[in-house]
């Protein structure tokens, strides 16, 4: 009883939380993503719309590009144990280049905003509770389409 009692200012003093929000690059915008063209789009026009890729890869005389954007939340509870969760979510993108550095086709994710925090014991991918929408590209590239051009500013 006596060593309980010791003890309980010690654990008391341990006990606390911790969060951590992390990521790496800039999100990916799906209404950039809809600009690109397969047979029209060149890596060059790419690389300028969406910027640099995180990795290239070289596919014999083809090359795929790709852009990732990672989102991490951290949930701790600090007492005698250490609880934690940690959710980590991501917007991929992969663009393939022919021999002549046209596009022919893309695929992506974008799952980045959907990050949670939680609790240690919480289940943050369970289908059944309410999550940011996921976009939908057709109505994105139906919207760009509609969009008027940018006013050209006189060079100076």
């Amino acid at each position: 009883m006596r060593r309980t009692l010791l003890l309980l200012p010690l654990i008391t003093l341990m006990a606390g939380c911790a969060l951590g929000r992390f990521s790496d690059n800039e999100p990916l915008d799906p209404k950039l993503m809809v600009q690109l063209a397969p047979g029209k789009t060149t890596a060059k026009q790419a690389v300028e719309l969406l910027g640099a890729p995180a990795q290239v890869v070289q596919l014999d005389k083809r090359s795929a590009y790709f852009y990732e954007y990672i989102n991490r939340r951290l949930t701790g509870v600090i007492s005698p144990l250490l609880l934690a969760n940690n959710d980590a979510r991501s917007d991929r993108m992969w663009l393939f280049f022919d021999a002549d550095q046209v596009l022919t086709h893309y695929a992506g994710t974008f799952e980045g905003a959907r990050v949670r925090w939680g609790f240690p014991w919480t289940d943050l991918h369970n289908p059944d509770k309410q999550r940011a929408p996921k976009p939908d590209l057709e109505a994105l590239a139906q919207e760009v389409s509609q969009e008027p051009p940018p006013a050209e500013t006189p060079a100076g």
